[in-house]
C-alpha cells in the first residue's frame, strides 16, 4: 500500500521502487498473485505525493513481469 511505504515506513519515492521490486520478484518466484493498493491522492503529485505516481507506474510494471 502507497501510504505504508510512505508514511509509517517513510521510504523515499526511489526506496519505495526498490521495495516494490523485490516484493514482485518473490511473489514470482512463487507463483504468487501480487496485489497493490493505491490511493488516487499518491498519483496526484501533490499534498506529500510528490514522486509517487511514478513508484506506481514501476508497480504496474513489475506486477505485470
Amino acid at each position: 500500500m502507497d501510504a505504508t511505504l510512505s508514511r509509517y515506513l517513510m521510504l523515499t519515492p526511489d526506496q519505495g521502487e526498490e521495495r516494490i521490486a523485490a516484493l514482485a520478484k518473490t511473489v514470482r518466484e512463487v507463483n504468487g498473485q501480487m496485489i497493490i493498493l493505491w490511493h488516487n491522492e499518491s498519483i496526484s503529485e501533490k499534498w506529500g505525493w510528490k514522486g509517487w505516481s511514478k513508484v506506481y507506474q514501476k508497480a504496474l510494471s513489475d506486477c505485470a513481469e
